[in-house]
């Protein structure tokens, strides 16, 4: 191999690993801005996960993990949707019967609820942006849980995030 051919390989290999390294990254990189009651919510990473699962064909659960903490706390989402695209903008509700509804409860390690399911129920919506391959986007829009009790949590803020699926 001559000399040019030697330097035009290098080249050649030195973009091909930065365009995959880039690629790569951009797919796999979580963001987020989300706050629960006013704090940082870091999310689950390394041996902790945000899982997924399809409950059926028109509703499935998000689970949201925090990171990092003694007492860390899981933020569970479930959807109701209509058949089809789990993206929409869902109302919070304690009863979920009709298409367009989610439920919002927060729970720690032991799975012990910590906010969310009381009888003065939540308020806001919750915002699901399907990019298929178990990747959403989720928006918290004004939530709060537990209006007027002793446990009343908001949460604000998106992340995006792909989540391992827990089926």
């Amino acid at each position: 191999m001559n000399l040019h051919m030697k330097t035009y390989l290098k080249v050649a290999i030195l973009f091909l690993s930065l365009t995959l390294i880039q690629c790569s990254a951009d797919d796999n990189t979580p963001s987020a801005s989300l706050t629960y009651n006013g704090a940082e919510f870091k999310l689950g990473s390394g041996s902790t996960f945000n899982t997924y699962k399809n409950e059926s064909d028109r509703g499935i659960w998000l689970n949201i993990r925090e990171n990092g903490s003694a007492d860390a706390k899981n933020i569970l989402i479930t959807l109701n949707h209509a058949p089809g695209s789990h993206t929409g903008t869902y109302e919070l509700r304690n009863n979920m019967t009709a298409p367009g509804i989610a439920g919002v409860t927060i729970m720690d390690d032991d799975v012990k609820q910590l906010a969310g399911g009381n009888t003065s129920g939540p308020a806001g919506t919750v915002t699901v942006e399907d990019y298929g391959n178990h990747k959403f986007k989720v928006t918290f829009n004004d939530v709060v849980l537990d209006q007027d009790s002793a446990t009343e949590t908001s949460i604000e803020g998106n992340c995006t995030l792909t989540f391992v699926s827990a089926q």
